[in-house]
């Protein structure tokens, strides 16, 4: 969700995210958009060590927070709106 907030990405260009598409070292996101343009979005340091914690799988973050990955429902673009 704040990946959502802090960058204006559209839901599915942020499920559409890999690991590999994440460099914390700048504050980078990769994203393929609208067109299947790649652009690079900046993230807050805030996000960027959030984004770390979950990557490294030690994330800290109360499911209420992330509620698109909480439930066993797939992370679709409809679904994720409805959860958001």
């Amino acid at each position: 969700m704040l990946l959502l907030l802090d960058t204006g990405l559209r839901i599915d260009e942020a499920l559409g995210l890999d690991r590999n598409h994440v460099d914390l070292h700048n504050c980078v996101v990769r994203v393929r958009g609208k067109g299947n343009r790649e652009r690079l979005v900046a993230i807050s340091l805030e996000c960027r060590k959030r984004l770390y914690l979950w990557l490294k799988g030690g994330s800290t973050i109360p499911c209420s927070q992330h509620a698109a990955v909480c439930d066993s429902q797939p992370a679709t673009p409809t679904a994720t709106s409805k959860r958001v």
